[in-house]
């Protein structure tokens, strides 16, 4: 499969903090080839708040298995997991948008999640193998 097509996950920090993940980052400056020069970040660790507020460490392997659980593929060692900088998007938990990072990688598409009924349309016609998908979405979005 293509990974250039394969659709991509996010997973806000808002909704982890909701939840009771704090995630600590560091911010810092990225030269891609050809120069240019991003904002990179990176998880500096990942803490889990009990309820009656003490706070732990999450090792890093828990941390995946929970993106895994939330519709990011990290058992699949030829892709990656990154964290985006801050901007502006909508969570779940939220009606209104929130400014902050978001973990980002490509999305599951193993049957169990397809079947979950939170895969996005993106995935389930990824994992479809039809070539012409995008026409035949077409044709049965708009009736024929």
């Amino acid at each position: 499969m293509n990974n250039n097509k394969r659709p991509v996950a996010f997973v806000s920090f808002e909704d982890l903090r909701h939840i009771g993940f704090h995630v600590f980052v560091k911010e810092f400056d990225k030269e891609k080839p050809g120069g240019q020069v991003v904002t990179a970040v990176k998880v500096v660790k990942v803490e889990r708040e009990a309820a009656d507020g003490t706070r732990s460490q999450l090792p890093r392997h828990a941390m995946m298995e929970l993106l895994y659980s939330l519709g990011i593929d990290t058992r699949d060692p030829s892709l990656h997991v990154w964290v985006t900088p801050k901007k502006r998007h909508r969570c779940l938990h939220k009606k209104d948008p929130v400014y902050d990072y978001r973990y980002s990688g490509y999305e599951r598409v193993d049957d169990i999640y397809l079947r979950s009924g939170r895969a996005s349309k993106e995935a389930i016609m990824y994992d479809s193998n039809f070539s012409d998908i995008d026409d035949e979405t077409y044709k049965m979005e708009n009736g024929g």
